[in-house]
């Protein structure tokens, strides 16, 4: 039987923890993992998981066909995936909304005990307002993967930035109520040759600042078709002390 692949900066997922985020780019596995450690929950220990989208228009748009080709995949038993959610042992396993259209429907899911949010940077302050207070079990947990758009944006400015110090240093973050990992595609050990082969295209092709954002998880903040680019920026930033000369001259600000 297949196995199940649990990159290592994602054992401490493994813990009970109210917030499990992870954010990197393509092919780190992160969604992958997250979906066989629900499945795995389902069967060991019970567990209900709402699958959240800040937008959702049709059960395409969920992880549905994630979890389907994973219980297929793994061989699991037990499982009946139905048209709009996954039955265990004929209970309710997984089901599906979009966070979106009315934030405050999600109150109406307060009996799951997990809840999965993909493509978590795309979630609203509405969303996550009424996502947080929803589980009210005891041990209930919020699981969110998602690749960092804007420093600006609510998903970066709560579980990001406050720790963003500490991720950079050590690729994760730990305290009693959360745990933050940045995982990318080389903490990835089945990352696939296809996914290797467009990597090295798109570090060729495209601009340093979304070959950042689309494979390391790094925040997207440029203009497009802008005159000035990211990078040029920040190869800016202390060019007087790496080139060796002291700035003259008034400061001009504007």
């Amino acid at each position: 039987m297949p196995e199940m692949l649990l990159p290592k900066k994602m054992r401490p997922f493994l813990e009970p923890k109210r917030y499990k985020i992870a954010i990197g780019g393509r092919g780190s596995g992160k969604s992958m993992t997250i979906a066989d450690m629900c499945l795995s929950a389902a069967q060991m220990q019970g567990i209900k998981t709402l699958c959240c989208r800040e937008y959702m228009s049709s059960i395409s748009d969920s992880v549905h066909s994630l979890l389907k080709e994973e219980i297929e995949r793994l061989e699991l038993q037990g499982f009946e995936v139905q048209q709009s959610q996954i039955l265990y042992n004929g209970e309710l396993a997984f089901r599906y909304v979009g966070l979106a259209r009315s934030p405050d429907s999600i109150k109406s899911y307060h009996n799951f005990q997990r809840v999965f949010v993909e493509e978590a940077q795309t979630i609203s302050s509405d969303s996550l307002k009424s996502l947080t207070p929803t589980l009210r079990m005891a041990g209930s947990e919020i699981w969110m993967a998602g690749n960092p758009r804007s420093v600006a944006d609510p998903f970066s400015q709560r579980f990001i930035k406050p720790f963003e110090k500490q991720l950079r240093r050590d690729g994760f973050y730990e305290d009693d109520l959360h745990t933050i990992v940045w995982v990318n595609w080389d903490d990835n050990k089945a990352f696939p040759e296809v996914l290797q082969q467009e990597r090295e295209y798109d570090k060729k092709n495209m601009s340093p600042a979304m070959y950042r954002h689309v494979w390391e998880g790094e925040y997207y903040d440029e203009v497009e078709d802008s005159l000035i680019p990211i990078e040029w920026f920040e190869a800016a930033i202390d060019s007087h002390i790496k080139l060796g000369w002291k700035a003259q001259g008034a400061i001009v600000a504007s």
